[in-house]
């Protein structure tokens, strides 16, 4: 792309959505510092080669901007929700029967990745919690990742399979009426460091469908679901911590939960709306051209 611009003489705007060498510095564990030099040269010149640089999150504005890369170029434009979220399909019995989803439990739901990055394994202790208490919780998982093996073999392992239902990875247009069978929605995130700059797109999905969130999170994520008043948050690697916040979302009322959700649709509708992020980036694109 750098090159094309070059060639053509025409902008490039460049959108970041992840850190480079970070993010492979943390999935890989990666130590190789030839590897991590040439990775950071590569990044450092597509930012001062590109004539806009626009960031997932708000973090990533101070981070490129410290590579010597000026700060008036490099904008914050965060992900948006698909179009499908605004109307849910409606599930078939055969549907829920064949998913092994408990409809009388408090159900949790999670969207996206299994991997790593997620923090996942948080959930077995905590599971083994809502059974020692007899607490009727389900979470779904729906989505698929290169760590979805090992956790399903953790919970056969620990047997508390009865507290989790898996659903295959879904076409986005149907995703949200899985989601919608959820109480409330699940945002979790590993300790390491670098995920406390994100924002996942998950988090605008769960915002636009109105639901509490409860987050084992910290960072820009947590920040968000705080000013919003959307939901309870812990710190990642707190089993205890997100345990209790499960049971008060369990004991909450309906209404305290529903204000939750009416919150996050309040804080998405101003600040990660389609329309108003499109229109925005029409806006860059005719101060570029002017």
């Amino acid at each position: 792309a750098v090159w094309y611009s070059k060639k053509m003489k025409i902008p490039l705007i460049t959108y970041i959505t992840d850190l480079w060498p970070d993010n492979i510095i943390s999935v890989t564990g990666t130590k190789n510092k030839v590897l991590i030099k040439a990775i950071s040269a590569l990044a450092k010149y597509i930012y001062h080669n590109s004539t806009k640089v626009l960031v997932s999150s708000p973090s990533f504005v101070q981070k490129i901007s410290n590579l010597g890369i000026g700060s008036s170029k490099i904008k914050y434009w965060p992900h948006y929700a698909e179009d499908s979220y605004e109307n849910s399909q409606i599930l078939t019995d055969e549907d829920l029967i064949n998913s092994n989803i408990n409809k009388d439990a408090f159900k949790i739901v999670h969207t996206g990745n299994i991997g790593t990055a997620q923090g996942l394994e948080i959930l077995i202790p905590v599971a083994q919690k809502l059974k020692k208490e007899n607490k009727s919780v389900q979470f779904i998982l729906i989505g698929d990742g290169r760590y979805k093996v090992k956790l399903i073999e953790k919970i056969s392992e620990f047997e508390i399979d009865e507290f989790f239902a898996f659903i295959e990875q879904k076409p986005v247009e149907e995703v949200p009426a899985w989601a919608d069978l959820g109480d409330a929605f699940l945002l979790s995130l590993n300790s390491n460091g670098i995920y406390e700059s994100y924002i996942p797109s998950k988090l605008q999905s769960y915002m636009r469908m109105g639901k509490a969130i409860i987050a084992s999170a910290r960072g820009v994520s947590a920040k968000i679901i705080n000013e919003a008043c959307a939901g309870l948050i812990n710190d990642p690697n707190q089993p205890d911590a997100l345990f209790h916040n499960i049971l008060k979302a369990i004991n909450s009322d309906q209404d305290e939960l529903d204000k939750y959700g009416l919150n996050a649709q309040k804080y998405y509708e101003k600040y990660f709306d389609k329309h108003k992020l499109l229109n925005q980036f029409d806006n860059w694109i005719e101060e570029i051209n002017d």
